[in-house]
């Protein structure tokens, strides 16, 4: 077992969820491959880095607040050394506030990883979703938001 690559692996996915959440879109290309693949649902495909990155910096608006939570990884790295793959669980809270809505859910993600001279990066991503469930924040009387540095 490749302690290292793991621990290397963990950190690349946990800074690609924080890009997602901080809208750093550079720093998330730089996690990907640029022929990477991304599959989180029958309508959500992507064949290249530069169209996944696109489509969420287009729907991960700063009036959006988005909150990803990895855990439970599984990882295992080939005896080649250079490629591996990865399992996550993955609860996630998004925040609307100009339509009124929170939505909570739960998803697993499958990642394949590949290791070159500048490190590990995502070559494939994607997620099968648990359940998801939303709320109106008008239900929640004593909801109240408090602004944060990634949100105007």
């Amino acid at each position: 077992m490749d302690l290292v690559a793991i621990a290397e692996i963990s950190r690349l996915k946990y800074r690609y969820m924080r890009d997602v959440d901080t809208r750093q879109w550079d720093d998330l290309a730089e996690t990907l491959t640029p022929d990477v693949t991304a599959d989180y649902g029958k309508d959500l495909h992507f064949d290249s880095r530069d169209e996944l990155i696109a489509h969420l910096s287009k729907v991960m608006s700063p009036r959006l607040i988005s909150e990803h939570h990895l855990g439970n990884p599984e990882i295992d790295v080939a005896d080649d050394g250079v490629h591996a793959t990865g399992s996550w669980y993955l609860s996630d809270t998004v925040i609307v506030p100009k339509y009124d809505i929170m939505i909570n859910g739960a998803s697993i993600y499958s990642d394949e990883y590949v290791k070159g001279e500048d490190g590990w990066r995502i070559s494939r991503t994607g997620y099968t979703r648990l359940y998801e469930y939303s709320v109106k924040i008008s239900d929640m009387p004593s909801f109240k938001l408090m602004s944060g540095p990634y949100w105007a």
